[in-house]
């Protein structure tokens, strides 16, 4: 006998698996027409609510990486400064240390120009020659020369400022001409005439160190005057 509600052969087949995902992923949207009477207004909306909750999530996320990349930003920014005053440091060193060793050659090199003063206005060109002639003792410590080659040159150089303070005194209208120019020229072909020249080993000892300090300056464009005579 058969049952009250019968199923239809063709629904007692199982769906396939296929068949049912798209059967449930299917979007049913109902027709507006016909509607019961009274339930035409606004209903309750079908649409599906925001995850408020994962949008949270997101935005905390989004915050996390733009503070980590800030933190990043002030990280670098903080090591360059430490690069930076750290390269202060060391030349400030170097610049002390290159003052400390050329007073372990040459202590008394600040009262050069008070040595070579005849007359109050040597004191100036005076402090300008004794500026001009640093940097080459300076090289010349830096090429690990002997103490005693160095003080030779040392000694070389005091006269060269000598002589040159003598020459403005026999030519005061060398006085206009400025005094790193009047030494680069001096210095052309060894030097000029030592006053005092107790020998000849002085002589070439003393032409040895002129024809260095040229080739240094020489080598420094922006310090070596242009070649002009002066009268």
């Amino acid at each position: 006998m058969d049952p009250a509600h019968a199923i239809e052969e063709k629904n007692q087949e199982a769906p396939n698996r296929d068949e049912l995902e798209r059967t449930l992923g299917q979007v049913v949207v109902a027709g507006r027409w016909p509607v019961a009477t009274g339930t035409d207004g606004f209903g309750t909306n079908t649409w599906p609510y925001p995850d408020l909750k994962a949008l949270a999530i997101w935005a905390e996320a989004g915050w996390l990486v733009n503070k980590s990349r800030e933190a990043i930003a002030l990280v670098k920014k903080r090591d360059n400064l430490h690069v930076e005053m750290g390269a202060m440091a060391k030349v400030s060193t170097l610049q002390q240390s290159a003052a400390a060793r050329i007073d372990d050659y040459c202590k008394d090199l600040a009262e050069w120009p008070s040595s070579w003063m005849g007359l109050p206005e040597d004191l100036v060109p005076g402090e300008k020659m004794v500026a001009y002639f640093r940097p080459f003792l300076e090289h010349l410590i830096d090429l690990g020369r002997s103490r005693k080659t160095i003080r030779k040159h040392v000694d070389n150089l005091w006269a060269l400022g000598g002589e040159m303070i003598r020459d403005l005194h026999h030519t005061p209208s060398l006085r206009k001409v400025p005094i790193e120019t009047l030494v680069f020229q001096a210095i052309q072909d060894g030097g000029p005439i030592l006053y005092h020249n107790d020998s000849e080993e002085q002589e070439r000892s003393f032409a040895s160190t002129c024809s260095k300090f040229r080739r240094f300056l020489e080598g420094r464009s922006s310090v070596a005057p242009a070649r002009k005579r002066w009268k």
